[in-house]
């Protein structure tokens, strides 16, 4: 495969992601005192009766400190050998990097060469069905009551932190993949109730284009543009 210049482009976004998160992760760490830490593994495992108890173990606070630190060091070299294997291209993380920035950028390239060779009737059509799908869902997102179920995963899950929604499953409504990536859409400057709905609101148009595309493999182009419409 040549790699061409938006394949290194891409590479360059998931290092900048995934340091960006593992920084994040590291200061979000450190910044934790060694009480809440406590009541908060104490309340996943359902004892939090038992706090006062385990604080008064003075065995306990060192190897928090330990382990504290400990994680803080791997996820802050993570980081810097993010970065060393973007700019120099060497060792076994350069090399996972460019498996999958493979595999992204391929599904980019399939993507584009689809577009490039819609007619321009499918082109008008699909761009005016995504052009009232984002109105319509728009005026959705922002005018709908805060359902209790996204109410509860902001509370418990995306609004509290990347650890807590991936390692705390107490109950079905912790959806991890959506959560997680809620809660990367819970530091922009909106209401909990928009970067909840954020997610959905842009794999909505992922879905309408792939549907599309599988309606334009078996179908012509104004019938596939029509069994799209019926799909919203």
């Amino acid at each position: 495969m040549v790699k061409e210049r938006p394949f290194f482009v891409v590479k360059y976004l998931i290092a900048a992601i995934l340091a960006l998160v593992s920084l994040y992760l590291a200061y979000d760490y450190l910044a934790s005192d060694y009480p809440t830490f406590l009541r908060g593994v104490l309340v996943r495992v359902k004892r939090p009766s038992r706090l006062d108890h385990y604080l008064g173990n003075s065995r306990l606070l060192p190897a928090y400190k330990l382990g504290k630190y400990l994680v803080s060091f791997l996820l802050w070299f993570l980081s810097i050998s993010l970065y060393n294997a973007v700019v120099r291209r060497q060792g076994w993380l350069s090399a996972w990097l460019d498996r999958i920035t493979a595999a992204i950028y391929a599904v980019f390239s399939r993507n584009r060469v689809f577009w490039r060779q819609l007619d321009p009737f499918a082109k008008k059509g699909l761009f005016f069905i995504l052009a009232i799908q984002f109105v319509a869902f728009l005026f959705l997102l922002l005018s709908l009551p805060y359902h209790y179920d996204e109410a509860w995963s902001y509370a418990h899950f995306a609004g509290v932190g990347f650890v807590q929604t991936a390692a705390y499953y107490p109950y079905p409504n912790n959806h991890i993949f959506y959560n997680l990536v809620s809660r990367l859409f819970s530091f922009l400057p909106f209401e909990a109730e928009i970067t909840t709905r954020l997610p959905s609101f842009f794999a909505s148009f992922v879905s309408t284009w792939y549907f599309f595309k599988l309606a334009h493999k078996y179908f012509k182009t104004p019938l596939a543009l029509l069994v799209t419409v019926l799909f919203l």
